[in-house]
């Protein structure tokens, strides 16, 4: 079974291959938006840029940095329109006789995340499986994907513990383990507590308090965005939802197998307080937290900011949407993650979308088995494509965020990860201090003014990029990178005698050495 094995086992329950990747569906170009005045001088991402319609017309709202013809840092996101099946698939000699029930899960081409369609149609002489909506799971998309497997075929209907569910003729079909249940729990509930106010009313002090909340409905075929210039889309939803709140509490409570994200935290949260919960199962992340802007302008306060999510236990998360995590959070700052454990999930443990506002906090969390089932990426990851406004550091409009802290935490890179904690794409301001830091190195990429002091590096020459500090950035003039970076005071325990690779420094010109200080 797949959802319950996935790729990090021997048996994974996916079609290992397709034997072609259909072309992308056409589509125009999308509107873009580049705003030059104001921009971030001296970064390799200085200008808010954005695609609307087009391309990502299925994203709602239909916009997405990756609409543009030529985004930096990446290529226009497309997706495959079905996929050539091989001859030696168990069920290329049954006929389907309403394939259109199916649901095809795809990994993208380079296992950043997995897509998931509603199948529109299978050719049985071509071998062809044609795509209907879906896809927009994961923000990037791809010409090709890798592994797959399709569902919901009544005549697949084939293993104990399988079931298919009629609805046209409103019949229940199960494929017993041995015996038959005596009850069972049905639900098209994506969300079982919804709180709901505004900036200018907020709901106050509501606390929930020593529940279980279970089984919510899948959300994965949905309404997903692309809330800012990472790689993740999101779906705005979860089993509890708040927004438009002050002081929400949420406590010693159970999340077991939510459909899709445990609790989202949309728009305007001030000082909520995510507590001693746990998640487990979720069919996409434990906890999101998601703002909104007003393109560069982040300055009306619609944002999650002061949360604090404290000693929670998040695991096995990511059962249906594989671009997923135990907290992630986009277009929201001055969060304090602390004293957390987060294990067992397909991608980053705790992935920050953007660089909003900062001012964050992650100390004292243990974070491991993460990048399960996909690719380069860490357990905790970052990205800072795309310049806001805000009044976090200053208390008045800024493009520069408050310095956000990564200090305190055990982090054991294993599996796929490429770095414990992975500074991608134009990551800044960071202090990482005095984290233990298990099989990886320091990274920064196309980033700057990250300060990286006092941590504890244990072999990472046993990764995927063996040495003890990496940096891919030291253009100078045109979209320059890599400046103000201070590595100090790290112990690294390594056998590899080169711990030091500079990228794409010009090791002939002494003032281009300034990504590592």
């Amino acid at each position: 079974n797949p959802e319950t094995t996935g790729l990090y086992t021997n048996n994974t329950g996916y079609v290992s291959k397709a034997d072609a990747w259909l072309t992308p569906q056409k589509y125009p170009p999308a509107v873009e938006i580049n705003i030059e005045v104001p921009k971030r001088n001296g970064t390799h991402f200085p200008l808010f840029q954005v695609g609307l319609g087009g391309p990502v017309e299925m994203f709602n709202p239909p916009q997405s940095y990756w609409g543009q013809r030529a985004p930096n840092g990446g290529v226009t996101y497309e997706v495959p329109s079905g996929l050539e099946y091989p001859s030696d698939v168990d069920f290329v000699n049954r006929t389907w006789s309403n394939p259109d029930t199916g649901i095809v899960h795809a990994f993208h081409g380079r296992h950043w995340g997995n897509w998931l369609f509603k199948l529109a149609d299978r050719d049985e002489d071509l071998r062809y499986l044609t795509f209907g909506s879906g896809g927009f799971q994961e923000a990037r998309g791809s010409r090709g994907g890798a592994e797959w497997y399709v569902e919901n075929i009544f005549e697949e209907l084939d293993s104990p513990g399988e079931w298919f569910y009629n609805q046209s003729t409103k019949t229940l079909y199960l494929y017993p383990n041995g015996s038959l249940p005596t009850e069972g729990i049905g639900t098209n509930l994506e969300s079982l507590i919804e709180i709901r106010g505004s900036m200018d009313s907020p709901v106050v002090n509501v606390t929930l308090l020593n529940l279980e909340f279970a089984h919510s409905a899948t959300t994965f075929l949905s309404d997903y965005e692309v809330p800012s210039g990472g790689d993740w889309s999101v779906h705005r939803g979860g089993t509890v939802f708040v927004e438009g709140t002050k002081k929400f509490l949420l406590q010693n409570c159970l999340f077991n197998a939510p459909g899709g994200n445990g609790l989202c935290l949309s728009g305007y949260n001030r000082n909520a307080v995510i507590e001693g919960n746990e998640f487990i199962w979720s069919g996409d992340s434990g906890i999101v937290a998601v703002g909104t802007s007003e393109h560069i302008d982040g300055t009306l306060g619609t944002q999650p900011r002061g949360n604090k999510i404290i000693g929670n236990l998040v695991h096995e998360n990511g059962v249906f949407g594989k671009q997923t995590s135990a907290y992630m959070q986009a277009l929201a700052c001055q969060t304090e993650l602390i004293g957390n454990v987060f294990f067992n999930g397909p991608r980053a443990g705790i992935n920050f979308n953007d660089g909003f506002g900062g001012g964050n906090l992650l100390k004292n969390n243990l974070l491991f088995n993460h990048v399960r089932e996909t690719l380069e990426h860490g357990p905790f990851n970052s990205w800072d494509r795309l310049p806001y406004l805000t009044d976090v550091k200053t208390g008045t409009a800024s493009l520069m965020p408050a310095l956000s802290n990564v200090t305190g935490n055990f982090i054991i890179n294993t599996y796929n990860s490429f770095f414990p904690i992975d500074h991608d794409d134009g990551s800044c301001y960071y202090l990482d201090t005095y984290n233990y830091l298990i099989y990886g190195g320091y990274k920064n990429y196309l980033g700057h003014s990250k300060t990286v002091q006092n941590n504890v590096y244990v072999y990472p020459d046993t990764s995927h990029n063996p040495f003890c500090a990496i940096s891919n950035a030291a253009s100078r003039d045109y979209l320059p990178s890599g400046w103000g970076e201070v590595y100090s005071n790290n112990t690294c325990l390594i056998g590899n005698p080169n711990i030091y690779e500079f990228g794409s420094c010009n090791l002939d010109d002494p003032e281009g050495l300034i990504p590592l200080t």
